[in-house]
């Protein structure tokens, strides 16, 4: 205990010292506000030192400062000073350290909470449609292509070489560790497939259309009747068929593809 009031008591020093340096780069308003924020975050942990267990358990200051009515309780006149003095506050009651590590965590979560949060309410990147997702990063990588920066910045030679440290240092580590995509089983990878392919904006597969694509396929009417692919699927009549009776129309590469894929799964 004694180490850490020492400790704090020299960062205290070094805050001040700082403060009293800076003091000319404030205006009388701004400095006003800042002796208010220290005053108060003296305070609340005289008065609230339970404070530190709230933060450690995962509240924001904010929400601790809500919790408490510190706002009405002390008339703090504004969000900004109200968030100065907790973050004061708990500067006296976590050490430096801790309260680094404690704030890292903090936003980390914050990030996650606004990621589903934007994507509930439909805002920002989520409120983009594919198209101009597409357009977007076109537009980055045109600019990053133009300035010769990040990966434009390498020679082809350069490029390959890194590329193929990057597979064999990365692909092998996160296959070692089980993260990444070999951390789900089988059916997860199926669903983080089937989202994707909606985010990109196509058309799943129903499961009566499935059905029909492999019965066309193994229909003579709907295969190559001559030549070197003679027996084989012709993928042209195939999504032609597919496009009359559904109403969707399939790529020849798509339709390939998919023949491929229910060929491994039946085996």
């Amino acid at each position: 205990m004694t180490e850490y009031k020492t400790e704090y008591k020299e960062e205290h020093k070094k805050n001040s010292e700082a403060y009293i340096e800076q003091k000319g780069k404030f205006s009388p308003q701004q400095w006003k506000a800042i002796k208010l924020s220290r005053k108060l975050g003296k305070q609340i942990a005289q008065d609230y030192p339970e404070i530190a267990n709230n933060y450690k358990s995962g509240m924001t200051m904010l929400n601790i400062a809500k919790i408490y009515n510190f706002i009405s309780m002390y008339e703090v006149p504004s969000i900004k000073i109200m968030k100065e003095a907790m973050r004061g506050a708990l500067e006296k009651l976590i050490s430096t350290e801790e309260l680094k590590i404690l704030a890292s965590e903090h936003r980390r979560e914050w990030g996650k909470e606004w990621g589903k949060e934007t994507l509930k309410r439909g805002i920002g990147l989520f409120s983009i449609i594919p198209e101009e997702n597409l357009e977007l990063r076109r537009k980055g990588g045109q600019i990053s292509y133009e300035k010769g920066i990040g990966v434009h910045a390498l020679s082809s030679d350069e490029k390959k070489e890194a590329g193929r440290k990057g597979g064999l240092i990365s692909g092998r580590k996160v296959y070692d560790k089980g993260l990444g995509i070999h951390a789900l089983t089988l059916e997860e990878r199926r669903e983080a497939g089937r989202k994707g392919a909606l985010v990109r904006g196509q058309q799943l597969w129903l499961d009566e259309e499935k059905q029909y694509f492999l019965r066309l396929c193994k229909n003579p009417e709907y295969q190559y009747n001559l030549g070197p692919h003679m027996g084989c699927p012709n993928y042209k009549l195939i999504s032609d068929e597919l496009e009359r009776k559904f109403g969707i129309r399939r790529t020849l590469y798509f339709l390939s593809r998919t023949k491929q894929k229910l060929k491994k799964l039946s085996k």
